[in-house]
C-alpha cells in the first residue's frame, strides 16, 4: 500500500533527495519548490556489442539524457512561439583506458555530431581523434544539439529533456567513459557523467544485462530505458541478459528481492517476486545499434549469442533498491547478480513536499477541510494525506498510487501550459478543468469579429468555452453544456 512516509524513506535511504525532507520543516510554495528543490539530472550509459562482420571488434554506444532543468536557456532571437527559448549545447564523450589518470576537460572542440530531443531540430557532423598517451582519451567524440522550450516553465521542467548518443568501434578491453557538457555562451565545461565499460569478456565473470522499455521483448526493436543502471519507480521494464558460451541452453528462474542499504550493510529484506522459467524468453541473436548516433534503439539479427529476457514488474515494487538474480535451476547457483537502484525519475513536483501537495488539493476538498489540513503538524499532514489518497488507489496491493500520481502530474502540466504573470496555471479556469478532467478530446481556437478570442474544449459530448480576458494567455470559463 502506497504511503507518503514510505516514499520519503525510500529517497532518504538512497540519499537522492535531502532537500525535499528538509523542505517539510519550512513552508514553501509550488514555484519555489519547482525552482530549488528538484535535482537537475543527466543520465548516462555505455553499451558494447560484437560486430557481426568483425567478431573481434565491438560497436560501442554511449547514450545520454539531459533534463531541461540542467540546461541554461536564453531567448530565441527568432520570433517562434513554439521555440521561445533555446539552449545550444555540445556534449563531449571521452573514452580512456581503464585506470588512466583522467584530467578535467578545459578546452572545447567545435565539430558536432547529431543531436536529437523529444520535440526538435537536429544537426549532424562527426569528429574522432586518437592518441595512445595514458592521460588523454583514446577516442573523443563531440555531439551538438539544440533544446527548445515554449515558455519559462518548460525550461525548468524535468519532463522535457535533450537526448543523444555517439557510436564508436573498439577492441576488447576495459575503458572509462567520461561525458562533459558545454553550453553556448557559457565559459566553462561541466562534467555530467562517468562510467566504466568492459568490451568483450575481458575480466568479466558474469553476463552483461540491459534495461529496456516495457514491451521491447515483444517487438523487433529493443528500446533502451535511457536512465543508466537505475530502475524507474512505478514503471515496468524489460531486461535482457547476454549469456556466456558456457551457459547455452540451460533453464533459469529469476528472483527479485528488496534491499535495505545503509552505511554498514546491504541486506535482503524480502523476496518481491520469483519469475519462473516459463515466463523467461530465450533466443539466439546479435544486436546492432541504429546507424543514427542519437537513436536509443537496438535491432536483433541472426547470430550465435544466447540471450534471455524477462519483465520486471517494478510498478508493484516499493521505491527501494532491488537485487535481481538469474539462477541456473540445475545447479541452483546465480549466474548474474545485479543491484538496481530505484529512482522516481518523473516524480510530480508537488510530491516533493507534503505541505505543497496538500495545498494543491483545493479542487478536491472543501475549504474548511483544506483549512484544517494546513494547520496540522508535518507528521499529521502525512497521515491525513495518506488517508485521503489510499481509498482512491486503483491498485491498493502495490506501492504506487496511479491516481495520486496522475493528479499531481496534471498540476505540473497545468502550471507549464496555463500560467500567466498573475496566476499559476493550476489556479486558472483552464488549469482547474485540466486537473479534474484531463486532456480534452480536442481544442479549437476561435476569433469572433470584434470580440476576445475563444477556446472550445471538447470532452465527448461536453463542451467548455473559455474566453480570453487579456492578450497574455488569460482565459476564463464562460460556458459549459
Amino acid at each position: 500500500m502506497s504511503t507518503y512516509k514510505t516514499f520519503l524513506a525510500g529517497f532518504a535511504a538512497m540519499i537522492l533527495f535531502a532537500s525535499p525532507i528538509l523542505a517539510q520543516r519550512n513552508p514553501v510554495s509550488y514555484a519555489s519548490l519547482l525552482s530549488r528543490a528538484r535535482q537537475a539530472n543527466a543520465y548516462l550509459e555505455s553499451l558494447a556489442f560484437a560486430k557481426i562482420e568483425k567478431p573481434d571488434s565491438f560497436s560501442v554506444k554511449t547514450n545520454f539524457r539531459l533534463e531541461y532543468d540542467l540546461l541554461t536557456f536564453t531567448r530565441n532571437p527568432e520570433n517562434n512561439e513554439e521555440k521561445a527559448f533555446l539552449s545550444d549545447v555540445m556534449v563531449y564523450v571521452d573514452i580512456y583506458k581503464y585506470g588512466a589518470k583522467i584530467p578535467t576537460r578545459t578546452e572545447a572542440s567545435t565539430t558536432p555530431m547529431n543531436g536529437r530531443q523529444r520535440n526538435p531540430d537536429s544537426r549532424r557532423e562527426e569528429e574522432s581523434t586518437k592518441n595512445e598517451a595514458s592521460d588523454v582519451p583514446l577516442l573523443t567524440q563531440v555531439w551538438k544539439g539544440v533544446a527548445y522550450a515554449r515558455n519559462y516553465a518548460q525550461t525548468i521542467s524535468n519532463r522535457w529533456y535533450l537526448e543523444g548518443g555517439t557510436n564508436a568501434v573498439l577492441p576488447k578491453g576495459r575503458y572509462e567513459v567520461v561525458v562533459s557538457l558545454r553550453e553556448e555562451g557559457q565559459p566553462r565545461i561541466r562534467p555530467i557523467g562517468r562510467t566504466s565499460l568492459t568490451v568483450g569478456d575481458v575480466g568479466s565473470r558474469q553476463p552483461s544485462s540491459i534495461l529496456l522499455k516495457k514491451g521491447s521483448l515483444q517487438s523487433k526493436t529493443y528500446t533502451l530505458m535511457g536512465y543508466g543502471n537505475q530502475l524507474p519507480y512505478g514503471s515496468d521494464v524489460d531486461m535482457i541478459v547476454a549469456l556466456n558460451e558456457t551457459q547455452p541452453n540451460n533453464t533459469y528462474h529469476i528472483t527479485i528481492s528488496e534491499l535495505n542499504i545503509d552505511r554498514k550493510d546491504t541486506s535482503v529484506t524480502k523476496v518481491l517476486e520469483t519469475i519462473s522459467a516459463d515466463k523467461i524468453q530465450s533466443w539466439n541473436g546479435n544486436f546492432t545499434f541504429d546507424d543514427a548516433p542519437e537513436s536509443y534503439t537496438l535491432h536483433a539479427r541472426e547470430g550465435v549469442q544466447n540471450w534471455i529476457g524477462f519483465t520486471l514488474n517494478s510498478g508493484a515494487y516499493p521505491n527501494k533498491p532491488i537485487k535481481v538474480q538469474v539462477i541456473e535451476q540445475e545447479r541452483g547457483t546465480p549466474i548474474l547478480t545485479k543491484i538496481l537502484p530505484s529512482k522516481w525519475v518523473d516524480i510530480p513536483t508537488p510530491l516533493l513536499n507534503v505541505s505543497v501537495a496538500i495545498q494543491l488539493l483545493d479542487p478536491l476538498v472543501d475549504k474548511e477541510e483544506l483549512k484544517r489540513l494546513k494547520k496540522l503538524s508535518d507528521d499529521e499532514k502525512i497521515d491525513n494525506f495518506n488517508r485521503f489518497w489510499q481509498p482512491k488507489d486503483p491498485s491498493p496491493n502495490t506501492d504506487y498510487n496511479e491516481l495520486m500520481v496522475e493528479y499531481y502530474r496534471r498540476v505540473d502540466i497545468a502550471y507549464e501550459r496555463f500560467s500567466t504573470t498573475t496566476t499559476p496555471g493550476y489556479e486558472s479556469d483552464q488549469g482547474k478543468t485540466y486537473l479534474l478532467m484531463g486532456e480534452p478530446d480536442s481544442i479549437q481556437r476561435r476569433f469572433p469579429p470584434d470580440q476576445p478570442a475563444l477556446e472550445v474544449w471538447t470532452y465527448g459530448q461536453r463542451q467548455l468555452v473559455f474566453q480570453a480576458t487579456s492578450g497574455f494567455g488569460d482565459f476564463k470559463l464562460v460556458k459549459s453544456n
